[in-house]
């Protein structure tokens, strides 16, 4: 038994979990969320900003009696670099040259200033390579920030493949897995064929640019907006709202489809949504209107057995799915 603490620094939840999973299953000591006092806080070089993170995850995590210090997270959003490409069929120790070479040509400084991790995904006479870059130095802010929080930060993950971890062991009777991990900025796209091609991708539209429609459509500000968006007696009018003012959004999403299809011959069936905008009462009918697939819920607590987690943590499951994920990397 390794304890662990996963730590998901959502731009409007900070979501944690301190406990381990093992062959025997998934246990948990600790969970809980908190609203993000800094939004931005893996973007932003403001150094007061960073303090009052510091100050309230310490303060926080002294009332919650949280033990753990090795500390998992995760990334995602604009800095993202995402790049799925093909390769022949070369032998293992040609594969990193061969990365570097493809990622050379996407991006002006190839790997020079970039964490990054990539997996091979082996194909009858090509391997597909599905590669994650982020830059250095907001890497080594969020480290530095973790670090400061009295935390041993190891393991730095994408928000899309904790998710696909996850989904892969506890939907193993799917051949295609679909998810839309709907966050306040940011939906982690995921669409992947079982032992094979997988699409990922962080389109920058979330729960606030839902808001923002609301708000523009409704002619009140922000703070009325949320509010709005909350009732459930207004969900027909928000779907109308959102069908007629994120149609780029839509089209994202649609296009992500039809490029996955075009490489797989295959349709994805149904889409799990997850994340803070799987809450809002109206959010499957949307979608499924939208791009003409059958939408579902995806809590990871109705998939994970035998785990007790308080009431309210349950009924918001949904916004947990990368941290589950995460709790699932080996240190």
């Amino acid at each position: 038994m390794k304890l662990k603490l996963v730590i998901d620094a959502g731009s409007y939840y900070i979501k944690f979990i301190e406990g381990w999973e093992d062959r025997k299953g998934f246990f948990i000591k600790k969970i809980g969320y908190v609203a993000n006092p800094v939004e931005n806080i893996k973007d932003t070089e403001d150094e007061r900003a960073k303090e009052t993170f510091v100050n309230f995850i310490r303060k926080t995590f002294e009332l919650k009696r949280i033990k753990a210090k090795q500390t998992i997270s995760s990334l995602s959003g604009s800095n993202i670099i995402i790049h799925i490409f093909e390769i022949p069929n070369l032998p293992e120790e040609e594969i990193e040259s061969a990365v570097k070479l493809e990622i050379m040509q996407v991006v002006p400084e190839g790997i020079k200033n970039l964490d990054y991790d990539y997996f091979v995904i082996p194909q009858k006479e090509k391997k597909e390579i599905v590669f994650v870059g982020y830059p250095k130095n907001k890497t080594l802010s969020f480290v530095e920030i973790l670090k400061n929080c009295r935390l041993n930060p190891i393991i730095i993950d994408h928000d899309c493949l904790a998710i696909y971890n996850f989904m892969q062991k506890y939907e193993k009777g799917k051949s295609i897995i679909f998810s839309l991990n709907i966050g306040y900025t940011t939906t982690n796209f995921l669409l992947a064929e079982k032992n094979g091609f997988i699409l990922i991708r962080d389109v920058p539209y979330g729960i606030r640019n839902f808001i923002s429609a609301i708000c523009e459509n409704e002619n009140i500000p922000f703070n009325e907006g949320e509010i709005y968006f909350k009732k459930k007696e207004n969900t027909d009018t928000i779907k109308e709202i959102l069908k007629n003012s994120l149609s780029d959004y839509f089209s994202e999403i649609k296009t992500g489809i039809e490029y996955f299809k075009n490489n797989v011959n295959k349709a994805p069936e149904k889409v799990y949504i997850t994340g803070g905008g799987a809450l809002w009462e109206g959010i499957t009918s949307l979608f499924e209107e939208m791009i003409e697939i059958k939408a579902g819920i995806f809590n990871p607590f109705d998939r994970i057995k035998n785990i007790e987690v308080p009431l309210d943590v349950r009924r918001k499951g949904t916004i947990f799915t990368v941290a589950c994920g995460l709790m699932g990397r080996e240190i």
